[in-house]
């Protein structure tokens, strides 16, 4: 899978800010998704064992989110934000432009964009 353009840049300008960061992802092999992260640059500097969660379902998803206190959580799949129920601010990352916008999720569809929210927040 290769990085999304400006994915790099957008986190390393949110470590700068302070604002703290962490990846919630669906996977059946972390292991498999730690290398990747590390093919990438990620593994390391933006991303670390304590700010990386990988889990099994959706539901694992939102508890693990509920848990750490997330304000903010980002996914590029609106069904994962419906269940993210009591998360104050859903944002759907909408790379491809295939969403339509909803009133109770707000929709990005680059890197610099949700920095911009983020930042603003």
């Amino acid at each position: 899978a290769p990085l999304v353009e400006g994915a790099f840049h957008g986190l390393s300008r949110l470590r700068d800010a302070g604002i703290p960061f962490a990846l919630i992802s669906l996977r059946q092999d972390p292991l498999a998704a730690e290398h990747l992260l590390e093919r990438r640059g990620l593994w390391g500097g933006l991303f670390v064992p304590e700010n990386v969660y990988f889990v099994r379902g959706a539901r694992e998803k939102y508890e693990t989110a509920a848990s750490l206190g997330v304000t903010h959580f980002v996914d590029d799949e609106p069904n994962i934000l419906d269940i993210m129920s009591t998360i104050p601010n859903r944002v759907l990352f909408d790379l491809h432009d295939q969403f339509s916008d909803r009133g109770d999720i707000l929709r990005v569809r680059r890197w610099d964009e949700l920095v911009d929210l983020l930042v603003r927040a």
